[in-house]
């Protein structure tokens, strides 16, 4: 088994690429958040984005081919190392709600508006999610 923190800084690095992080910091430079408003946006979209991805990995376990829209144990067909297997389903599941309530936490920062409501309901509906 591998270890968690290891695993933990690889989504980092994944999710912290441009392309997958920054689109959020950019609606906010795009809506004249402020320095403060990009980095909780960065953050917000960063932590989600790890959350999304442990999600997609615990799908790929357990989800069924009809669920998901794509071959079930993908990952598991292709070696993949994830850390939803290298760990449980169950340390995956607490580590992406984990990260969901970091992106929460991020987010929270900007001020209340109809949009960071929506931010938040989307951000839950990733933990939820079955496809």
């Amino acid at each position: 088994r591998g270890d968690a923190g290891a695993f933990e800084e690889l989504y980092r690095q994944h999710a912290g690429r441009p392309r997958r992080a920054q689109p959020a910091a950019l609606g906010a430079l795009i809506g004249k958040a402020g320095p403060e408003g990009e980095r909780a946006l960065a953050d917000f979209g960063r932590n989600l984005g790890i959350a999304f991805q442990i999600q997609d990995d615990i799908l790929d376990l357990t989800g069924s081919e009809s669920e998901t829209g794509k071959d079930s144990m993908l990952d598991v067909k292709n070696r993949k190392v994830t850390f939803a297997r290298e760990t449980s389903v169950a340390t995956a599941e607490r580590q992406s709600v984990r990260y969901m309530e970091e992106a929460l936490s991020a987010l929270r920062k900007m001020p209340l508006s109809d949009t960071r409501q929506a931010l938040e309901v989307f951000a839950v509906s990733l933990i939820h999610r079955r496809a």
